[in-house]
């Protein structure tokens, strides 16, 4: 593994987002931008460096009153000011080594930032140590204030960044030669180093996101396979369901036609036996004694017939059931985005009842939506309409059309965004056709 020290710039805006996913303060875990095994969480470290480190909102406005006092001016919305560096350890390192290697290192960078950035006293707020995920990694969180005002631009600049790329290497590696002289029963594995000057360090790190990024395509991908292998064989399910009930329903029409049949020569028979009432000589009642068997044998394909319908009809019924619970099935592994879209309530334990014409009507007008324009073209833009509020778009003949509006933030626009391609993509592929035709 080659040796990793990436920083990160935020605005105010981007503290409340970035704060949870530091100190896992999300109840879900697919919120979290990566990995998460939260039953693993419980191994992360917090270290405040300064006293109440662990509240960036106060000491982010500490510095903004600060800047304000020194400049004369108020702070712009989109200022900088709060960094981060992050770190990553190869994962064959321990649970041991790691605590005490980032903090190690974070007290050199406190002292790094103060002595060769000029970084004011107590800029350096906390350590968040995360070992619930696959690389072992730590963020430094630190205030980008120089000579009593924020100054981002003029602290992390290319020489800063330079610099801290090879002095941190240089710390790192006689970190790891001195743990390992000491430890001779425990090695640690060595990193990789980075030549001074080298543009290396972003690649390996995009390298790296990218083969996270592929594996969680491919398990999406063996999900919506499994998922798609479902649903043929419900759909198969339900062809035979249908061939049954044309076969009920044409059994009923015989059973219908029969009944009035012996209907007909149930009334025959009475008729006769009426006129035989006067003195009846024996062909006619041999007559009537052969119709009577007749009638009877009839009457008996009937009951028969009956019986044979009761069976199919609880039969049917049965795979209606089977049919029913699968659906439920089906549609809970679709997601609670699908039904969302589709105007269901999702807060409840439930799925819609087969059969639904809300659903299927649901499903028709999202599959009509989605071919009606590409969703790569989706952006998440500010509202025109309201300057505090956001807004996705959409672009259909070279003209950018308005999807939906009213989200209070951009991150929620995203997420919305991001749901509304996968559930456009899974729709895409049960609709080939469409999809060429658009």
């Amino acid at each position: 593994m080659q040796y990793n020290f990436h920083n990160e710039k935020y605005k105010q805006s981007d503290i409340g987002g970035i704060h949870k996913e530091q100190f896992r303060e999300y109840s879900n875990a697919e919120l979290y931008r990566n990995d998460v095994h939260p039953e693993m969480s419980d191994r992360n470290s917090y270290i405040e460096l300064t006293e109440g480190g662990s509240d960036w909102y106060r000491f982010v406005r500490q510095a903004m009153e600060c800047t304000q006092e020194t400049t004369g001016k108020k702070v712009r919305k989109d200022a900088v000011v709060l960094c981060s560096t992050v770190e990553s350890v190869p994962p064959s390192w321990d649970e041991d080594a790691c605590n005490q290697y980032f903090l190690q290192k974070a007290r050199w960078y406190e002292l790094y930032l103060r002595d060769k950035a000029g970084v004011d006293e107590n800029s350096m707020l906390s350590v968040c140590i995360h070992l619930d995920e696959t690389t072992p990694h730590a963020t430094y969180v630190w205030i980008p204030i120089k000579d009593g005002r924020l100054q981002a631009k003029n602290i992390v600049d290319s020489k800063f960044l330079t610099d801290l790329q090879a002095d941190g290497q240089d710390y790192t590696m006689r970190w790891i030669n001195e743990w390992n002289r000491n430890h001779a029963d425990h090695q640690l594995e060595l990193l990789e180093p980075i030549q001074q000057g080298s543009k290396k360090k972003h690649l390996a790190e995009q390298e790296y996101k990218a083969q996270q990024i592929s594996r969680k395509v491919e398990e999406a991908r063996n999900s919506l396979a499994v998922i798609q292998n479902e649903i043929g064989n419900l759909t198969e399910e339900k062809r035979e369901l249908a061939q049954q009930k044309e076969i009920v329903e044409a059994a009923h029409i015989e059973y219908k036609e029969r009944s009035q049949k012996a209907d007909i020569t149930r009334q025959q028979y009475e008729n006769k036996l009426k006129a035989l009432t006067g003195a009846p000589d024996v062909e006619t009642y041999e007559t009537i004694e052969n119709e009577n068997r007749t009638l009877k044998k009839e009457l008996a394909e009937k009951n028969t017939l009956i019986a044979q319908l009761k069976t199919m009809a609880e039969h049917w019924k049965e795979q209606a059931e089977q049919w029913q619970k699968k659906f439920a099935d089906i549609t809970g592994k679709l997601g609670r985005h699908l039904l969302t879209l589709l105007g269901f309530e999702t807060e409840k334990d439930s799925v819609p009842e087969f059969p639904n014409s809300h659903f299927s009507a649901g499903i028709a007008r999202l599959v009509k939506e989605v071919n009606r324009f590409d969703p790569r073209t989706l952006r998440v833009v500010p509202d025109n309409r309201d300057d505090d509020l956001f807004m996705i778009t959409y672009t259909q003949d070279g003209d950018d059309m308005t999807l939906r509006r009213g989200f209070s933030t951009s991150r929620e626009a995203e997420e919305w965004k991001k749901n509304y391609v996968n559930m456009a993509k899974k729709l895409q592929k049960e609709h080939p056709e469409r999809q060429r035709e658009r």
